[in-house]
């Protein structure tokens, strides 16, 4: 299966906090974050449901640092990994099912604070998962992280450049267990 990494920015902002936008995974052109009854989704960020997330550049970090335990293979085998994009009850659910073989789902929370109606449920294929090469996954997440790197980088930043170095040694962190990812 194909997978592939993609994010949307909202808008060029001067300090690197202020980044809002969503991260969207893709398994054979088919976005693994649909809901039930995506017609009716509510949202007042015009890239979600597709891209999961708001605050992109404390998502993409999860992602990556997540990532490089994958890649390291330090996740065993059926043990679970999530991916949380707070302030939302959405999450991406890791879990090697051998070697070489990554389910990557997509679920969403209830809340006991909030009616269930008003809580979108995952698509049940999504709920489930896809297979994907482990290795090729986290390729897609640094492909996607490099691209992002760029993309910030020619915004007229003024504050928070610290944070992106961080993001960049974590990617370089992650680019060097992709080396040895079979």
């Amino acid at each position: 299966m194909n997978v592939s990494v993609d994010y949307s920015i909202k808008e060029e902002v001067i300090d690197i906090n202020d980044l809002l936008g969503g991260i969207a995974v893709t398994v054979n052109d088919d976005s693994i974050a649909r809901v039930v009854n995506e017609d009716d989704f509510e949202s007042r960020y015009e890239w979600k449901p597709t891209y999961m997330g708001q605050y992109i550049q404390t998502d993409f970090q999860r992602l990556i640092d997540a990532s490089s335990m994958l890649a390291r293979n330090e996740l065993d085998i059926y043990q679970t990994k999530e991916i949380t994009f707070p302030p939302s009850k959405s999450y991406l659910l890791w879990e090697p099912l051998s070697e070489g073989a990554l389910r990557v789902a997509y679920r969403i929370r209830e809340s006991a604070e909030s009616p269930t109606s008003k809580t979108p449920s995952a698509d049940p294929e999504s709920a489930c998962g896809y297979v994907v090469k482990r290795c090729e996954f986290c390729r897609a997440v640094s492909e996607a992280a490099h691209e992002y790197v760029n993309d910030v980088r020619s915004m007229p930043v003024e504050w928070g450049m610290e944070l992106l170095e961080e993001f960049e040694q974590s990617l370089v962190e992650l680019d060097a267990a992709i080396e040895d990812c079979e």
